[in-house]
C-alpha cells in the first residue's frame, strides 16, 4: 500500500517525529496555547465568583497544514467543490 496512492493519512497536533516521515503527513493542528488561556480565564472568572448567565460555546479553529500524504484527495475534494459551487450560480434573466 502507497502513501498518498492507495490512502489519505492524516494526524491531529503536530507529531515531531512526523517531520521524518515521508511523505510528509497532513496535520490538524490544535491551539494548545489557546486552550490553556481560555480554561485559565474561564476557572478565574468561576474563582471570584463571576456569575454564569448561560453556557458558552467557544470554537478554536486547528491549523490545517496539508502534506503530501493527502495531496491527491484534497486536489479532489477541491475540484468537487469548486464544481459544486459553479452548479449552484444564479442566473437571472429580466
Amino acid at each position: 500500500m502507497d502513501v498518498p496512492s492507495h490512502f489519505a493519512l492524516a494526524c491531529f497536533d503536530k507529531i515531531e517525529p512526523m517531520d521524518l516521515v515521508k511523505p510528509t503527513v497532513t496535520m490538524a493542528i490544535q491551539p494548545a496555547y489557546n486552550f490553556g488561556t481560555i480554561g485559565t480565564q474561564l476557572l478565574l472568572e468561576r474563582l471570584e465568583g463571576v456569575p454564569v448567565e448561560r453556557p458558552r460555546r467557544i470554537i478554536l479553529r486547528p491549523e490545517i497544514v496539508i502534506g503530501e500524504s493527502t495531496k491527491g484527495f484534497v486536489h479532489d475534494i477541491l475540484s468537487l467543490m469548486k464544481r459544486s459551487v459553479a452548479k449552484k450560480s444564479v442566473s437571472v434573466e429580466a
